[in-house]
């Protein structure tokens, strides 16, 4: 039975992302590479997992946002809220362990939090298995997408795992040939464009988790039905269009790709902000700013680009109007250059 002999911790980024969906197999493999692309931006807020010897034959995982749950090896239900990582554990054959998930962004907030916690467990019990060895970053992203996909019962995509693993800000072309590593990685941003970034974009909270099945339920359904083939295509090229202007800091471009894609996801589903990101997107259009849901919306986080000066005064409006919103805050994110990490 694979158990720590002490204390390990392994730590990977969330990310807010254009472009969701088109990352699934029904999008790629209908669309090919040159519409099928997201761009992921990972973020400074990383997830930390730390994992520690426990009593035998248990199992226990603590974790902010939910119920401590302990379980006899193997016997935790997948079901369970903290499901995801009692399966992580029995697909390594991980037992007599203590797993600690701690968080910098709130939970269910649509910045892939679950992913998230997936790649730094993955990568902690394989660099377990293989004696403190180093680990490949790409079969840590395969294995943590099988598992997640496997609990959901649903195909998953990949954007989250891969920003959690690589970090950085990347364009990811999605391959129909494929199979096991349909991906192709383009990284967008010099390490002097950063800061840049950082100064140009705000993340907020709305105050309210994000429950993203039933819009992304209707995205895909709408797709397999050839409804919305068009939209996709188009979304598609804005996400191309707005990589390509990132690469080049070209604020205006890529705000204006930003506000043309909302558009059609507002057309698709109009829950996909709920009324609080409503408020909060409503407040950044004013300004002139691009603004977009983190993940697949209905609720959790929302970000927004612009040039510095107005996210000065767009930090100021959404201030107020978070001063109503409930459990709502402005993130203290920024664009982070690394991926999954080790403490050692």
């Amino acid at each position: 039975m694979l158990c720590p002999e002490k204390e390990m911790v392994g730590s990977a980024p969330c990310r807010v992302d254009f472009g969701g969906t088109l990352d699934l197999p029904l999008f790629y493999q209908s669309l090919g590479p040159e519409l099928a692309c997201t761009v992921n931006m990972a973020l400074n807020l990383r997830t930390e997992v730390r994992i520690r010897p426990h009593e035998k034959g248990r199992v226990r995982v603590v974790s902010r946002g939910f119920e401590p749950a302990e379980f006899a090896c193997g016997e935790a239900p997948y079901n369970h809220p903290l499901g995801l990582v009692f399966a992580i554990l029995d697909a390594f054959g991980a037992g007599n362990i203590h797993v600690e998930i701690t968080s910098a962004s709130p939970p269910r907030s649509a910045l892939g939090g679950s992913s998230v916690m997936a790649v730094a467990l993955v990568a902690l019990l394989m660099r377990l298995e293989n004696k403190n060895a180093s680990v490949n970053v790409e079969d840590v992203v395969l294995r943590a997408r099988a598992i997640e996909s496997a609990v959901a019962g649903v195909p998953c995509g990949m954007q989250d795992q891969l920003a959690a693993a690589y970090g950085g800000v990347h364009l990811w072309q999605w391959e129909r040939e494929g199979l096991i590593r349909p991906w192709r990685q383009t990284s967008l941003l010099n390490p002097s464009d950063y800061h840049g970034l950082a100064s140009s974009m705000l993340v907020a909270y709305g105050g309210d988790p994000h429950d993203s099945l039933d819009v992304n339920g209707r995205w895909v359904q709408g797709f397999k039905e050839g409804r919305t083939r068009k939209e996709w295509e188009d979304i598609g090229l804005l996400t191309r269009r707005f990589g390509e202007a990132l690469a080049e800091m070209d604020l205006k471009t890529a705000v204006f790709c930003m506000q043309e894609e909302l558009t059609i996801r507002l057309r698709l589903t109009p829950d996909v902000l709920d009324p609080a990101g409503m408020r909060l997107a409503s407040a950044a259009g004013t300004l002139g700013c691009g603004v977009r849901f983190a993940g697949a919306g209905g609720g959790g986080c929302v970000w927004a680009l612009g040039p510095e000066d107005t996210l000065g005064a767009l930090r100021s409006q959404w201030q107020r109007l978070m001063d109503k919103m409930p459990g709502a805050c402005i993130l203290d994110a920024a664009p982070e250059k690394d991926g999954v990490l080790f403490d050692v």
